[in-house]
């Protein structure tokens, strides 16, 4: 939670020592990276404390309405009942103590508002989850959805927030929904500069 609070801290100076009149739009063709921090709550049939998340994102705007992302996160967390017993895939329990996750996905993101300065988006995707330890030798396959908003500070610039349900699945046994909430900075390059607004 202090590291939370820390970034959350960063983030709120930011705020206050950037021009927030600057106006940015999402423009077509531009390259964004997204470092962020957040909070994931696991289900409880995982047997997984809840814990931190660090992560970052690399995204191409294909237009300014239609994008894509590069998804990758840790987490490191522990067992909550350490004398569970008799788990399946995803499940996690005696004689496992603590876990990592790796998370990695691709990312389909939709703008609905990409010229204003508070840009609410849909995001999903699909990629995999990294267990150590694991029952199995192979990754989970994993899928994601979930909705956010861009805060525009300056053109190249802005804050972003997501609320997204991980979906985690052993095909033939169970799925587990991880909701995670995450904040971070994203940083602009490229791409077509906006059209001039026509003075009447």
């Amino acid at each position: 939670m202090k590291s939370i609070f820390r970034a959350g801290t960063i983030i709120a100076v930011c705020v206050l020592l950037l021009p927030l009149s600057a106006r940015s739009e999402i423009r077509a063709g531009s390259f964004e990276v997204n470092p962020y921090v957040g909070y994931n709550f696991f289900q409880s049939s995982q047997n997984l404390k809840n814990a931190p998340v660090y992560g970052g994102r690399l995204g191409y705007n294909f237009t300014k309405y239609f994008g894509v992302e590069i998804v990758g996160q840790f987490l490191g967390t522990n067992v909550d009942d350490k004398e569970k017993r008799n788990n399946t895939e995803g499940q996690f329990g005696h004689p496992m103590d603590g876990v990592d996750l790796y998370s990695y996905h691709i990312d389909a993101i939709v703008h609905l508002l990409p010229d204003s300065k508070i840009t609410p988006f849909i995001v999903a995707g699909v990629g995999g989850a990294h267990y150590d330890p694991r029952i199995s030798t192979n990754d989970m396959p994993a899928f994601n959805v979930g909705v956010g908003a861009k805060l525009s500070l300056t053109k190249n610039i802005a804050l972003r927030v997501d609320v997204q349900d991980y979906i985690v699945t052993e095909i033939t046994q169970s799925t587990f929904h991880n909701i995670g909430i995450t904040a971070g900075v994203v940083f602009s390059f490229g791409g077509a500069e906006p059209a001039p607004v026509a003075k009447s």
